[in-house]
């Protein structure tokens, strides 16, 4: 068995062990556990058990066998069943923060609405739909890109007063770049000229954030938001979304700027072959700005997710895509505890070779990564996703 399906069977296995609810995940996967406190979190969330469903059904391409159908089915049809359809006076089109061991609200934050939890649901949706001839997608893809089309402002925000839950700090890239990438897949999938409108407004209004040192700007940057999420994860969002705009549209211009955030991510690339939360020219570009760590939570999958990608067009990237693979098979967790071996931990310290630091910048007390906190989402499931999407990739010798 190749060392990348063995890696994801095992980060699975541990998703099975310990994150489904009841009868094989029928209510989803939960969000996360805790190391310190050996605690795992009541939330399900939508955007989780998106990129869940996604890895189960690349997992399957990849020439595995379908031991794995039934869980895929229960994840997606619980999704599907979690997206608002009216009634209650929530936006219909839209997905939950979380539910409550995947059954219900609380009376907290279950029903915020957030930009970017939504917008990966859409990508993945279209993904399912697309790729896997999931057909089940449709009208919820609909629902959802009605929704944030009709939501956007002119100029390229997803914001409207008066949405119950709807997240009012939204200005940053983090915010506008998922949805763009979903709506453009919309646009392009069900020829609807208003969605690839709004895509590309929004994108154009990214294009703004795009720095001369090749990065995006962050939120904590544009607004004060997200303290605790590095310079590098931004960027490392923004070449998935890019590099899928190129392949979708082949305008030479999201290959472009795609080429930029490459090349500053792997200038990021430490000697181990993880990227590290920044460099000395973005200190103040975020709170959590410790050169010697990597963060797992918020980049690692996603970057190796979007440098994969790119290097199919550039494949002067493969090696940079192997070491960083490599560099994540590494270090996954074997031999720490039977509560969460095959997991990646949210925080690595290249210098000192172990689990390290804190997301507890900028009020996040929920401590949202860092050394002690397991992300299904967010954090397994990209980096997951990034294996799988490395093989066959031409280019880099593995040490």
């Amino acid at each position: 068995m190749k060392r990348e399906i063995l890696a994801v069977r095992r980060c699975l296995d541990f998703i099975c062990r310990h994150m489904l609810t009841g009868n094989n995940g029928k209510h989803g996967m939960y969000e996360r556990f805790m190391t310190d406190t050996k605690e795992r979190s009541v939330c399900v969330r939508p955007d989780c058990n998106a990129e869940a469903a996604r890895v189960l059904w690349k997992l399957r391409q990849s020439g595995e066998t379908d031991d794995l159908a039934m869980l895929y089915e229960n994840i997606v049809e619980w999704l599907l069943e979690a997206q608002r359809k009216g009634g209650d006076g929530l936006p219909v089109g839209t997905f939950p923060f979380y539910l409550v061991d995947g059954i219900g609200p609380d009376e907290s934050l279950s029903n915020y609405l957030y930009q970017n939890d939504n917008g990966k649901v859409l990508v993945a949706m279209a993904d399912l739909y697309n790729l896997a001839g999931d057909k089940r997608m449709e009208e919820p893809m609909r629902l959802a890109a009605d929704f944030w089309t009709q939501l956007q402002q002119p100029d390229g925000v997803f914001y409207s007063q008066g949405v119950p839950g709807l997240q009012a700090a939204c200005k940053g890239p983090v915010f506008s770049i998922w949805l763009a990438l979903g709506l453009l897949l919309c646009g392009e999938y069900f020829h609807v000229p208003a969605y690839t409108e709004a895509a590309r407004r929004s994108f154009a209004r990214l294009d703004t954030m795009l720095l001369d040192t090749g990065r995006i700007q962050t939120t904590y940057e544009v607004e004060g938001g997200e303290a605790w999420r590095p310079a590098s994860s931004e960027s490392a969002i923004a070449l998935y979304c890019y590099t899928r705009a190129y392949e979708l549209t082949k305008d030479r211009e999201y290959f472009r700027k795609a080429s930029q955030l490459a090349e500053f991510l792997r200038g990021l690339q430490s000697y181990q072959g993880g990227i590290v939360n920044c460099n000395t020219a973005c200190l103040e570009a975020s709170q959590q700005n410790n050169e010697n760590l990597c963060d797992l939570v918020y980049t690692q999958g996603y970057a190796l997710m979007g440098l994969a990608r790119f290097a199919r067009l550039e494949d002067s990237y493969g090696e940079c895509v192997r070491r960083l693979a490599d560099f994540l098979m590494d270090i996954q967790c074997q031999g720490e505890s039977s509560l969460w071996d095959g997991a990646w931990r949210g925080a690595y310290s290249i210098s000192e070779k172990r689990w390290s630091g804190r997301a507890d910048q900028g009020g996040n007390l929920l401590d949202e990564g860092g050394m002690y906190a397991i992300y299904t989402g967010w954090c397994c499931m990209p980096i997951a996703e990034g294996l799988l999407d490395t093989l066959g990739l031409a280019g880099g010798k593995r040490q």
